[in-house]
């Protein structure tokens, strides 16, 4: 609870850069690199810059340009402005929502006046959804405001995939099975 990281530099990390769970976070003038990674089983695949996860967070004047997400949210609550995307995988939204916990709930989000720079992917959703087996996964996603966005280079400006990691990661064949469950 009421965390402030002000100024310093992550670099190559070889997984995760920065993971925060808690509520009133703010996150800016920081720095987060490793390499970009292209190709989802390169070398720096899974190292998200910033993975967060609570409510009532604030990140703000930084740059992060990683192999895999920029960002990935997990909060209610919360606003990225003034921040500059290179390489990655997209800021992403992506309700944890798992056999552990099987629902997911964010709301008020909002994602302004950033610029994505050779990003993979520009500003992204990314749900997991179960089958009838696990339980399935149940929540909503309301109130997201994209705004004065700046892409240049990146390949799918807007991604929505709503059986992660199906469509993204996994070659569809493999995930044929899923999309005709009775989930």
């Amino acid at each position: 609870r009421n965390v402030l990281i002000s100024g310093p530099t992550f670099l190559n990390s070889p997984c995760h850069q920065l993971v925060l769970k808690g509520s009133h976070i703010e996150v800016g003038h920081v720095r987060v690199e490793a390499p970009g990674s292209y190709d989802q089983m390169a070398q720096s695949n899974n190292t998200d810059g910033i993975d967060v996860r609570g409510d009532h967070v604030y990140m703000h004047d930084s740059h992060i340009s990683v192999g895999d997400d920029l960002v990935v949210l997990n909060a209610n609550h919360t606003l990225i402005e003034r921040m500059s995307f290179g390489a990655g995988r997209g800021a992403s939204i992506s309700p944890a929502c798992n056999g552990s916990l099987p629902s997911a709930w964010l709301t008020n989000i909002t994602i302004r006046n950033c610029s994505f720079d050779r990003s993979v992917r520009g500003v992204r959703i990314k749900v997991g959804a179960g089958t009838s087996a696990n339980g399935g996964c149940h929540g909503s996603l309301t109130n997201v405001l994209y705004s004065h966005l700046r892409m240049t280079g990146v390949n799918t400006t807007i991604s929505v995939t709503m059986r992660y990691p199906c469509g993204d990661v996994k070659p569809a064949p493999q995930c044929w099975k899923q999309f005709n469950s009775t989930s």
